[in-house]
């Protein structure tokens, strides 16, 4: 697994809190996001991370340099194999988080 990209792009991304998460403390609901964001990257779902999972901001900023989301990811990730996320640490603000990961 490239660990060195991977890493860098998962130590930048802002991660949405999940929705589905009401009832879960804030880390939890973290912990949730970051399990959806290792599944969607083993299973190719790009789509579901751009719109589901990583920050709006994120996104454009993406889409702002030319690039469509799912396309980056996809090519940024098609090698990634088994992907796991430890959390280091966790910062959030509102309804956002920013998570510190290894992978």
């Amino acid at each position: 697994m490239p660990r060195v990209p991977i890493a860098v792009f998962l130590t930048a991304c802002a991660l949405a809190l999940a929705a589905a998460g009401c009832g879960q403390s804030d880390f939890e609901q973290v912990e949730t996001t970051m399990q959806d964001f290792a599944t969607a990257i083993a299973e190719g779902d790009y789509t579901g991370l751009c719109d589901d999972i990583l920050a709006g901001e994120l996104v454009e900023s993406v889409r702002s340099v030319g690039l469509d989301c799912p396309v980056a990811l996809g090519l940024a990730l098609e090698e990634v194999q088994a992907p796991r996320v430890e959390i280091l640490d966790i910062d959030i603000e509102d309804d956002q988080a920013l998570a510190r990961v290894r992978t």
